[in-house]
Order: C-alpha cells, then sequence, then structure tokens
C-alpha cells in the first residue's frame, strides 16, 4: 500500500491517477448515478433489495408454493433456481449498463481532451510554454487511450507538443546552457517521436491536411538539421516537402526515428 501511494503521489496525486485510468477500469461495478435524472440508488434499494426480499421471503403467496413442494428437498431446489435465475438477469442488466455508460464515460474523455487540446494550443500561441506544455501531453495520452476515432484530434495535439518541446529548446539556445547534453536529447528524442507519429497520421488521412504534414516536416528538418546530422533524412524531407509544394497528396518517404 505504501508503494501504490508513492506511486499516486509521483504520477500527480489521486486526480490524476484517476483521470490516466481507463473508463472500463473506473467501473468495477455497474453505476448507481446513471442517467442523472434517474434516481437509480433509490431504485437499486427499493426495488432490487427491498422489493425483491419481500417478494421471496413475506409474501404468502410466494411463501406457499415454496411450502407446497413435495419435499424441503425439493423446495431447496425451487429457492435455488430462484436465486440462479435472477442472479443471471442482475448480470445481464449489470453487463448492458456498464457497456452504455462506458461508452458514455469514453464520450465525456473525448470532450474533456478536445478542450484541453484546445487550450493548449491557445496557451502555446500566447507564449506560454510551460502551461501549454501538460496540458498537451495529457489530450495526448486520452486520444491514445481512446485509440483512433478521431485520427486528426491526436495528429494535431502530437504536432503541437512536439513543435512546443522544439520551440522551448530553441528558447534555451538564447541563455546559457543549464540542461546536460543527455536531458536535450531526451527532450528532443521524444519530440521527434511526437511529430514521427502525427506526421503518420496525417499522411494517412485526408489530403486537405497536407498543411499539418508540412509543419511536421519542417520541425524535423530543424532536428537533423540542428540536433542531429542526419544529412539521409533530410534529403528525405526535402523530397517530401518538394512533393507537398508541386500537389503530390502522398509524400514519396517516410522518416523514421533516428535518434539515439
Amino acid at each position: 500500500l505504501g508503494l501504490f501511494g508513492l506511486g499516486i503521489h509521483y504520477l500527480g496525486g489521486p486526480a490524476r491517477f484517476w483521470e490516466g485510468l481507463p473508463a472500463d477500469h473506473r467501473m468495477p461495478l455497474a453505476p448507481l448515478n446513471y442517467p442523472p435524472k434517474l434516481h437509480a440508488v433509490g431504485d437499486f434499494w427499493n426495488d432490487a433489495m427491498v422489493g425483491t426480499f419481500a417478494f421471496f421471503c413475506i409474501n404468502q403467496g410466494v411463501l406457499m408454493r415454496f411450502l407446497s413442494a413435495r419435499s424441503v428437498r425439493d423446495g431447496r431446489k425451487a429457492m435455488f433456481f430462484v436465486v440462479l435465475g435472477a442472479s443471471v438477469w442482475v448480470d445481464r442488466m449489470t453487463a448492458s449498463i456498464r457497456s452504455t455508460t462506458i461508452d458514455n464515460m469514453s464520450l465525456q474523455d473525448f470532450r474533456h481532451a478536445n478542450t484541453e487540446a484546445d487550450l493548449a494550443r491557445a496557451l502555446h500561441a500566447q507564449g506560454k510554454l510551460s502551461e501549454a506544455e501538460p496540458k498537451y501531453r495529457s489530450a495526448v495520452l486520452t486520444f491514445q487511450r481512446l485509440g483512433r476515432t478521431k485520427p486528426d484530434k491526436l495528429g494535431r495535439a502530437l504536432l503541437g507538443l512536439g513543435r512546443l518541446l522544439i520551440q522551448v529548446e530553441k528558447a534555451k539556445g538564447a541563455e546559457p546552457a543549464e540542461d546536460s547534453e543527455k536531458a536535450v536529447e531526451k527532450d528532443m528524442a521524444g519530440a521527434e517521436a511526437y511529430l514521427v507519429e502525427a506526421l503518420a497520421i496525417f499522411r494517412d488521412g485526408s489530403s486537405t491536411w497536407q498543411e499539418q504534414q508540412k509543419e511536421a516536416l519542417q520541425s524535423l528538418h530543424w532536428l537533423y538539421t540542428e540536433i542531429w546530422e542526419e544529412p539521409e533524412r533530410l534529403a528525405e524531407i526535402n523530397r517530401d516537402l518538394l512533393a507537398l509544394a508541386v500537389g503530390r497528396t502522398t509524400p514519396v518517404t517516410s522518416p523514421a526515428s533516428s535518434s539515439p
């Protein structure tokens, strides 16, 4: 438990830990607060618990049916099958509610991530890089967890995060070097990975995403020029930029990760 608590603290606290959980992991049992307008808690205790118990254990008509069995053993068998049937029904109902609620929670997560990405882009445009970065990272993690139902959203968040990391490094270049070379390599390797993934998404998508492809390629061009000397990668990127300039919808090359 101590290690678990330290791990949650390392992630940023219980709220950050909860936000990072998949929707189905947040719901070990069917929720009793969905939909909001239905008083599900009252229905659960009143109908499922009290009503069911009263029907089978207090209702004289039902009790007489069990008492009319040929023997105590037959009465017990009847009770067993009643409980078994009720358990199956409750299980199916719970699974149905849980599936519906997971879909709704995924939609809520998507909307939250979309809002965070929009806020990150606004902060980025204002030059508030330190505030925009965690928003970008949170949005990227959520989009990746939800899958590529909206790949353009993930691609834009990845592109924004990659460009932000490069912009941070450019700003540090004018100041006395405080970070070690390994730290710079790590940050730029992360930026490269985000940009490469964003580029792959935009290439697989609509032809209207050519401008985003161009931005990703230009950022990678800076990386392979200023951080790593990669003439082969630069040649590939230049060919891709030329292909976009002449209107080709699908560039002919795919830059792979080249960081150490």
